[in-house]
């Protein structure tokens, strides 16, 4: 995939985007910390997983104490 680049600054006027400098291209998996690891993506499941378990814990006892 290119992603389109611009040595100048992009300017936004009536809906519509130019450059100020000229136009290039470059390949996206050159850009530097492109996309995610695989060991990123697992750190990131295991967090939300962690988050969910103490979430629904905290919610569980929660209404364990409202029932007393």
């Amino acid at each position: 995939m290119q992603i389109l680049v611009c040595d100048g600054v992009w300017v936004i006027d009536a809906g519509s985007a130019s450059c100020s400098g000229s136009l290039g291209a470059i390949e996206a998996t050159d850009i530097p910390g492109y996309g995610i690891t695989t060991e990123d993506a697992v750190q990131l499941k295991d967090g939300a997983l962690i988050l969910f378990v103490v979430v629904f814990g905290f919610l569980a006892l929660k209404k364990v104490a409202q029932m007393r």
